[in-house]
C-alpha cells in the first residue's frame, strides 16, 4: 500500500503524461503540416520556373515565382522541418509508452499491489525517462506552443477524471 502522498503525486504525473502526449501531438501535427506543404511547395515549383523560362509567363508572374521559390528553399533551409517531424515522431512515441507506465503503476496503486518504495523508485525510473525522452525537443529547435499548454493539460485531465472518476 502507497501513502496518500505518493498516491497523489502518481496521479498528478499520470495527467501530465496525458498532456505531454496530447502536446507532443499537437506539435508534431503541426511541423508535419509545414514540412508536407513545404516539400509540396518544392516538388511543384519546377512546374512554375519552367513555365517562367518557356515564356508563357508574364514577367510579373516570372518574378513572382522566383521570389517565392527563394522564400520556400529559405525556409526549408532554415527550419529542417525534417529533422524537427524526426524528433517529434520519437518523443510522442516515447511518452505514449511512459503513459502507459504511469497508467499501469496507478492500477497498482489502485488494486493495492505495490508498495510506497517501490511505487517512489518507480515514479523516480519514470521521470528520468520523460527527461530523456523530451530533452531532444529543444536540441531540434522546435518551437514551442505556449497558447496550447493550458487548452491540452485540461483536457488531459478531463479525459483521465472521467476515465478515473471513482479513483482519483
Amino acid at each position: 500500500m502507497v501513502t496518500e502522498h505518493t498516491r497523489n503525486q502518481i496521479w498528478q504525473e499520470m495527467m501530465d503524461a496525458s498532456a505531454y502526449v496530447r502536446y507532443y501531438e499537437r506539435l508534431l501535427k503541426r511541423d508535419r503540416t509545414w514540412y508536407i506543404s513545404i516539400r509540396t511547395a518544392l516538388l511543384v515549383s519546377p512546374l512554375g520556373g519552367s513555365l517562367a523560362f518557356i515564356a508563357l509567363a508574364p514577367n510579373w508572374v516570372q518574378i513572382t515565382l522566383g521570389v517565392v521559390i527563394s522564400i520556400i528553399v529559405g525556409i526549408e533551409f532554415v527550419t529542417n522541418f525534417a529533422k524537427r517531424v524526426s524528433v517529434l515522431n520519437t518523443t510522442l512515441v516515447s511518452c505514449t509508452e511512459i503513459e502507459q507506465e504511469w497508467e499501469d503503476l496507478w492500477n497498482k496503486v489502485e488494486t493495492f499491489s505495490i508498495d510506497d518504495v517501490t511505487a517512489n523508485e518507480k515514479i523516480r525510473y519514470l521521470k528520468q525517462r520523460e527527461l530523456q525522452a523530451t530533452s531532444h525537443v529543444s536540441q531540434a529547435d522546435v518551437k514551442e506552443a505556449p497558447f496550447l499548454k493550458e487548452e491540452i493539460w485540461k483536457e488531459a485531465y478531463d479525459v483521465a477524471e472521467g476515465r478515473y472518476k471513482t479513483n482519483g
